[in-house]
């Protein structure tokens, strides 16, 4: 039966009910017939077009407005950036396969389970292609209107996938001979090594503006409530604070106290007046202007948390 009649029964059939004309038992069968609509056209929207990555079946299932956050986390909205989520996930995973667990549905929505595989060949989230075979959970909420899909909520596990292809990555660049592990043992550290700042901040967001705006330091990558930022040759890395753990189990970790340093950083210029002006149009809040020590002219200014940077010309 063509959507648009179904639609037409299943509202003419309530409009009964409420007016006391419908018995139970229609309603029930009633409400029997919605579900297996909403099943129908999401195994359609999985089996046909995701698994298959035919576009084709778009205009059949779905709403020109349809509404997309994938489980990658793009937001796409009507055919044609859905149409590129979809030739990136394809892209990423030409044998990507969506697997419905189970369904329920409830007027015009249909949560779904779903189990996610396919193999990684080509880049995401930074992590060029690995061959790698993946697995990760999914769910789903569709909103259905008119026979037709307008709106996907879709929320994928994607750290347990940036965990899997990411292991992978360290387990190729591990394989280390007996002798290469002797000269790892004995040579510390390595050229490939690197060195991360650990900043504990109490409000991530706010800290990322200051280290972008102030500092120019790039955005690396985003995870949850941390957040990398790559400032020429080092790394930051800001973390909220938080309890012991396994690994640290007497250490919680806090913000600093503003009145006391335990650490600090110190950026080498060639001109400390011109950094210090340029640092301070952008929101620098300076202890003192630059001071001249003879050997050195230096400044200082904090960031949102108190973590205490200095910018020091060598005279």
């Amino acid at each position: 039966m063509p959507p648009e009649i179904v639609r037409r029964d299943v509202c003419r059939r309530l409009r009964s009910l409420r007016a006391g004309a419908v018995p139970l038992e229609s309603a029930v069968s009633l409400r029997s017939v919605t579900q297996k609509q909403h099943h129908d056209l999401i195994d359609r929207f999985y089996n046909d077009m995701w698994n298959r990555f035919d576009k084709s079946v778009f205009a059949e299932i779905l709403h020109p407005d349809i509404r997309f956050r994938g489980s990658l986390g793009q937001v796409k909205v009507g055919f044609e950036e859905f149409g590129e989520y979809v030739d990136f996930i394809q892209t990423f995973s030409p044998n990507f396969h969506n697997e419905v667990v189970m369904t329920i549905t409830e007027g015009d929505k249909t949560f779904a389970r779903l189990t996610y595989t396919g193999t990684h060949e080509g880049e995401v989230f930074d992590l060029p292609p690995t061959g790698q075979r993946f697995e990760y959970a999914g769910a789903a909420v569709f909103t259905i209107e008119e026979g037709r899909i307008l709106e996907i909520w879709v929320l994928g596990d994607i750290y347990g996938l940036i965990h899997e292809l990411g292991s992978v990555l360290d387990d190729a660049g591990d394989q280390l001979s007996p002798e290469d592990d002797r000269k790892m043992a004995s040579e510390f550290p390595t050229p490939d090594m690197a060195l991360t700042h650990i900043l504990v901040v109490e409000d991530v967001k706010r800290s990322s503006a200051w280290y972008e705006k102030v500092l120019g330091a790039e955005m690396y990558r985003k995870s949850g409530s941390s957040v990398v930022f790559k400032f020429n040759e080092s790394w930051l890395l800001l973390v909220n604070g938080g309890e012991p753990t396994k690994d640290k189990p007497d250490v919680s970790f806090s913000p600093p106290k503003r009145t006391a340093v335990h650490h600090s950083f110190t950026i080498r210029v060639e001109h400390c007046q011109a950094a210090y002006e340029t640092l301070r149009d952008r929101g620098a809040e300076f202890l003192t202007p630059p001071y001249d020590w003879g050997p050195e002219v230096r400044c200082f200014f904090p960031d949102p948390d108190g973590h205490l940077w200095e910018i020091s010309q060598l005279t």
